[in-house]
């Protein structure tokens, strides 16, 4: 079918054509994209005129680092991230348990303390008396730290005798006993008791999720994924269910790797998996993010390497998986961390040669300015979320001295040295919305009233939209076919209620999504 969008401003992510009067495509790709008056015969033959009625269109955002399925499974627990005070968390239990009575586990999300410094780091005193013998598990902001209860403690075994895992940590009070918070590897040790839900409470809540990544625009998403996931996306692809193009990428731990993912997808447009990601440290809420400096607030800290990073196993499998011709995506917050992983790519093209890797760093928080050239040099790509910014900034004077502080999230340098940047959100971290997004890496305004927070460091509205569009197509190897509304490439698309080039910046997150096109075909209308 033949679609002709008009009347409207385009802004396409094409550096040879940033700016249209008119779109059409013919099926699932556009065909023509241009002036109108160029293409006025071909409109006159479409099947469908659309009528923009002067709104913007972009190209379909692409989220380049989301947790698709725990934020599938999120939308049914127990949301914490409004919290504020240690009684309003128990108020929000409580109301959970009501609303779920025959509930045989409780899992949530969200809960940040600095929220509620009063009442200080939660433990498991504080739902105790609410949960009983349910076990409950529920994670901090970041995911690198879980408040368990005492019956998820004995489940899992883990007592006073209980030795921290290697990357990982058991937070104790001071007769040694767990408190309930875990950090990083730690939390697996509880996860492996709470069951999965079935296949079909999965798809329910899968579809739930697309429907909400469209409303926020997202046609395409890089998942960090767990194994298992794959088959399951494969699945609903076989069965013509799945709205949503998926980047596949998956944690892993071991050299035997999953391998028998990483072939051709029978779906290319949707479905790859031909990227791996890897830890190299926690985060900085958690107190975990590796630095060459020691926090301000656990003097002696400098963070947590993970366990392959610790015992240098890390070099075997990123040798190994480069060698299969796999992208590497490792996770880095803390400046030391940043350093350690970009060695890493250094020594793949030392021992290699150079070739086009495109290695990415997954979120790039905290780097020293002696770096950044370095990752220029790599060509690496800096795979960011600039929402966690807005959160970051308000606990960072308590944990990092002033000189660390000010080669945080360093978008600006980082785009001045020629350095590709991917914007996502790390949901369930935080919301997928890629307006509030926008505003954060160009306003920097942070959660508790911090205006404009290391203000050179904010980058263009325009450089903003390329990092969900362009950018993170070229960072899964798709550039050719999709990420900028241009002919021959697949037609998502969409519509903003203002026009983010004109609106004043400080209303940027005002800004809504209209509609939005997957394969040419609406799957969101704002009503």
């Amino acid at each position: 079918m033949k679609k002709s969008f008009i009347n409207g401003i385009i802004y396409t992510s094409d550096k040879n054509l940033p700016f249209a009067e008119a779109v059409i495509i013919d099926g699932r790709k556009i065909s023509a994209v241009g002036i109108y008056d160029d293409l006025r015969e071909e409109i006159k033959s479409s099947d469908e005129i659309i009528d923009l009625k002067g709104k913007l269109m972009l190209p379909g955002f692409t989220d380049s680092h989301l947790h698709l399925m725990y934020g599938a499974e999120s939308l049914t627990q127990l949301d914490l991230s409004k919290v504020n005070s240690k009684a309003k968390f128990r108020a929000e239990v409580i109301k959970y348990l009501e609303e779920n009575k025959n509930k045989n586990q409780i899992i949530g999300f969200g809960w940040d303390e600095n929220l509620f410094l009063q009442d200080g780091i939660p433990t498991k005193e504080w739902i105790d008396d609410l949960t009983g013998k349910v076990p409950f598990y529920a994670t901090r902001m970041d995911i690198h730290m879980a408040l368990v209860n005492s019956e998820a403690l004995i489940a899992a075994g883990i007592d006073s005798n209980t030795t921290d895992p290697i990357g990982g940590s058991i937070q104790r009070d001071n007769k040694g006993n767990p408190t309930g918070i875990l950090k990083d590897s730690a939390m697996d040790l509880v996860k492996k008791i709470f069951k999965q839900d079935s296949k079909n409470s999965k798809e329910t809540d899968f579809e739930k999720a697309v429907q909400y990544l469209h409303r926020n625009g997202i046609t395409s998403v890089h998942d960090i994924s767990n194994i298992g996931d794959y088959s399951f996306y494969e699945s609903l692809a076989e069965k013509g269910k799945l709205n949503l193009r998926i980047n596949s990428i998956p944690s892993i731990q071991k050299m035997e790797i999953h391998s028998e993912l990483f072939v051709e997808s029978k779906y290319p447009e949707l479905l790859r998996c031909k990227t791996v990601k890897a830890f190299s440290d926690g985060s900085l809420g958690s107190s975990t993010a590796w630095f060459f400096e020691e926090y301000l607030n656990e003097l002696g800290n400098f963070g947590l390497p993970t366990e392959i990073f610790q015992t240098g196993y890390i070099k075997e499998l990123v040798q190994f998986a480069d060698e299969k011709g796999i992208q590497l995506a490792i996770h880095a917050i803390g400046n030391r961390a940043n350093s350690e992983v970009i060695s890493l790519c250094e020594s793949l093209n030392q021992k290699f040669g150079i070739r086009d890797r495109r290695f990415r760093i997954e979120h790039l928080q905290h780097i020293r300015r002696s770096d950044i050239e370095r990752v220029r040099k790599e060509k690496i790509i800096a795979s960011v979320q600039p929402l966690h910014l807005v959160t970051d900034a308000d606990q960072i004077d308590s944990r990092l001295s002033p000189d660390v502080i000010n080669e945080s999230y360093s978008l600006r340098t980082l785009l001045d040295s020629q350095i590709k940047l991917a914007f996502g959100s790390d949901w369930t971290v935080v919301e997928p919305s890629v307006i509030k997004g926008i505003d954060a890496a160009v306003n920097r305004n942070t959660r508790v009233g911090k205006k404009h927070w290391l203000a050179s460091q904010c980058i263009s509205v325009k450089e903003a939209i390329d990092a969900y569009t362009i950018s993170p197509a070229f960072a899964s190897f798709e550039e050719n076919i999709k990420g900028s509304i241009t002919p021959g490439k697949l037609a998502d698309f969409v519509i903003l209620s203002e026009n983010i080039f004109k609106i004043p910046l400080n209303e940027i997150s005002s800004i809504e999504v209209i509609s939005t096109y997957f394969n040419g075909e609406l799957v969101y209308a704002k009503q």
